[in-house]
């Protein structure tokens, strides 16, 4: 059975007291609950209102934050079986690639995202596990 991938772009603040935050994070929790490998976009705008509190939590979504799988390893963000690596500025190329390599050897991981605040190529594939990039100074010019 293929998977299918979704890419949710949304331009908007989140989380927001707004209604629209919270359908959009409910349609991607109802996409990937139906199976789907999902990745939502958004825009880096802050509210202050909501400067400490986290997003997962606010709508109660749930996720697993720093995820131990493999010994002495913590990933950032485990959503089902998806890895989201957050990295501030430009990291090392090889000693991102070692990582996301470590990373991807168990069977429980699907895929990894990784955002990086500057734009950084990396292969699309490791131990035949999907990685995408977001870069953060390249699709919106911000910076984390």
């Amino acid at each position: 059975m293929i998977k299918m991938k979704i890419i949710y772009l949304a331009n908007i603040r989140i989380p927001t007291e707004k209604a629209h935050g919270l359908q959009v994070m409910k349609m991607c929790q109802a996409f990937q609950g139906a199976g789907a490998d999902i990745k939502l976009v958004v825009a880096k705008r802050k509210n202050p209102k909501f400067e400490n509190m986290d997003v997962f939590d606010y709508y109660k979504i749930k996720y697993v934050h720093e995820c131990k799988i493999i010994p002495h390893k913590r990933f950032d963000f485990w959503l089902d079986g998806i890895i989201l690596e957050v990295k501030k500025k430009k990291p090392s190329k090889i000693t991102l690639l070692n990582q996301l390599n470590r990373y991807t050897k168990p069977d429980e991981v699907k895929a990894v995202i990784v955002v990086l605040e500057e734009s950084m190529d990396l292969p699309k594939y490791l131990n035949g596990k999907p990685i995408f990039v977001v870069s953060l100074n390249a699709n919106w010019g911000v910076a984390i």
